[in-house]
């Protein structure tokens, strides 16, 4: 199975940094996990902001509530995303914002074929997602809701270039499925 993104320096800037452990929360400290490394999340659109709340209108955000403390959340994003195929992401403590803004994939996303997740049309062979290049955006933001409870907004964005011949990209809708995997998957690593 080919390998769902191809490393790219210039997509993800890491700036790991000696003192993020030290400016960790004490509470993920106890837990005796470490913090993940700091990293700068770059998309394709540099106009991009990570404030998931107002979306450009092409992106796709669902929002959904964790019984959860934003913490353990946070903790949980890291094992969430590779469940899910998704690498080299990235995060920005300051915003609570995890994710790779320009991964490209063929076929499949992990397990699944990148159809199950986008809506890019068709062509005479079948869904434009399995057949096409595609470079997504996947974003989750967290908002701490009182000392239990989290907002998680995933956002989706994509687009479909064909491989084998010239053409216009291709906007793609996301199908929901895929925020609501991540959604599921920190219900079940973070919640109670």
């Amino acid at each position: 199975m080919p390998r769902a993104s191809v490393r790219r320096p210039a997509v993800l800037l890491l700036a790991l940094a000696a003192s993020a452990a030290l400016a960790a929360p004490r509470a993920l400290r106890a837990q005796g996990n470490p913090p993940p490394p700091e990293l700068h999340i770059q998309t394709i659109d540099p106009s991009v902001t990570f404030d998931l709340s107002r979306p450009p209108e092409a992106r796709s955000v669902t929002v959904d509530t964790i019984p959860a403390p934003a913490d353990s959340v946070w903790l949980a994003l890291p094992g969430v995303y590779g469940d899910l195929g998704i690498d080299e992401v990235g995060q920005e403590r300051a915003t609570w914002t995890f994710g790779n803004g320009a991964l490209d994939a063929r076929r499949h996303l992990g397990k699944e074929r990148l159809s199950h997740y986008l809506r890019c049309g068709s062509t005479m062979t079948g869904p434009a997602a399995d057949a096409y290049e595609v470079r997504l955006s996947i974003l989750t933001q967290l908002a701490p809701l009182g000392p239990d409870r989290t907002v998680v907004r995933s956002s989706l964005d994509a687009m479909a270039t064909p491989r084998d011949r010239a053409g216009s990209a291709v906007h793609c809708g996301s199908r929901g499925s895929l925020e609501a995997a991540i959604a599921r998957g920190l219900a079940e690593r973070a919640g109670s």
